[in-house]
């Protein structure tokens, strides 16, 4: 059956559903309660119950509701899905394959099963099986955005990003506003982008943000901008201690030069902070005024980060006061503030958006997965959970 079969038949419930719709989670809650005591027998108030309960985030409740929704009424598959969905969040990945299955086994024909299939098998680490499922939604249902989301992201799971970006692409294509592909394709600049690789740096850092404005409640997304970010101060520190390393080499003689007055090494030693310069420059030029102020708060307001820029300033001073008095003390001092600025902005790696409420496989069962859980599955909140 679908979700929305039995809503136009009974005022409660269309109410009710009407609520969810918008969000307003706790009301719709309150009214399907009332429905579920005085018609208790009713599948569909169940399965609304558990997309209430989903939306609440209280787990435990919404796994009850789809399991009374299928004890009432076993062949319904969006009891299965809602259970499926409930078991994937709350890490029980086996069972929630198996609901997932169940749906499939009900309604071959319909794509959201398939969806729901790849989900749940992304959510487990099956990428291979995920891309099998989502292609088989994309074959039943081609022009719905979601469907080529998962095709990508199950490709990215499996180390395929050539194949990922045509689907993901393929995806924003159909829906613009797909704050998930947005994030995931910022995912693959990063990757892309090597130490010397400002431009593509900076490229990620503006798919992370427009995923932030199309959602601005993605929290994944805002952390990932964030490393970004700070990879750029990182990277910065990087070349700074490459240079002051260089430095320390020329003035305690390491490198061969052609005078021995020290010009040759004062010249060489100030030309090497051309290259941090030029990372610099062009990775600001390339990420635009709003995204520069972000930078700024991310300076302002991180205790590291502002430490971190200060060192790479004090490091930048250490090369040019070795270059003009020729002391290895300077560029000593330039190394060691450089190295220490590089420590204080390591970041772990970019987070997926996860298939639609999924966390990223092969990261830790911790507070921060769960708040990813969470937020890449608010995508879902308000769609009825039919993707």
């Amino acid at each position: 059956m679908a979700p929305s079969d039995q809503a136009g038949t009974n005022a409660p419930l269309e109410r009710a559903s009407a609520l969810l719709d918008l969000g307003r989670w706790p009301e719709a809650v309150t009214a399907l309660g009332a429905v579920v005591s005085t018609d208790p027998d009713n599948s569909y108030a169940w399965c609304l119950m558990a997309h209430g309960q989903l939306g609440m985030e209280d787990i435990p409740k919404a796994e009850a509701a789809a399991r009374r929704a299928i004890a009432l009424e076993p062949g319904r598959e969006w009891a299965h899905r809602l259970l499926s969905t409930a078991l994937s969040v709350g890490g029980n990945h086996a069972a929630a394959i198996a609901s997932a299955l169940e749906a499939v086994r009900i309604a071959p024909w319909l794509p959201e099963t398939h969806r729901n299939l790849a989900r749940a098998r992304l959510r487990a680490g099956q990428a291979d099986q995920a891309e099998e499922a989502a292609t088989k939604a994309v074959e039943l249902a081609p022009n719905v955005a979601d469907g080529h989301l998962l095709v990508g992201m199950a490709r990215m799971r499996a180390g395929n990003p050539v194949g990922a970006e045509p689907a993901l692409n393929h995806a924003l294509s159909l829906e613009p506003e797909n704050a998930v592909a947005h994030n995931e394709l910022a995912r693959l600049s990063l990757q892309r982008a090597g130490v010397g690789m400002p431009g593509t740096l900076a490229e990620s850092a503006a798919g992370f943000a427009k995923a932030l404005r199309v959602d601005p409640t993605a929290t994944v997304s805002r952390r990932n901008l964030d490393i970004v970010l700070r990879a750029f101060l990182s990277r910065g520190a990087y070349f700074l201690f490459l240079a002051a390393w260089v430095a320390t080499l020329l003035e305690r003689g390491g490198l061969t030069t052609t005078t021995s007055d020290g010009t040759v090494q004062r010249v060489l030693a100030v030309a090497l902070m051309a290259v941090p310069l030029w990372f610099t420059g062009r990775f600001l030029l390339k990420l635009g005024s709003g995204l520069r102020t972000v930078l700024w708060g991310v300076i302002r307001n991180d205790r590291n980060a502002g430490v971190a820029v200060g060192l790479e300033v004090l490091s930048v001073a250490g090369v040019i006061a070795s270059a003009a008095v020729n002391d290895t003390v300077f560029a000593l001092v330039a190394v060691v503030t450089a190295i220490v600025a590089r420590l204080l902005l390591r970041q772990p790696g970019a987070g997926s958006g996860g298939p639609r409420g999924g966390p990223r496989g092969g990261r830790e069962y911790d507070a921060k997965q769960n708040q990813a859980r969470w937020d890449q599955f608010r995508r879902l909140r308000g769609r009825r959970y039919t993707l």
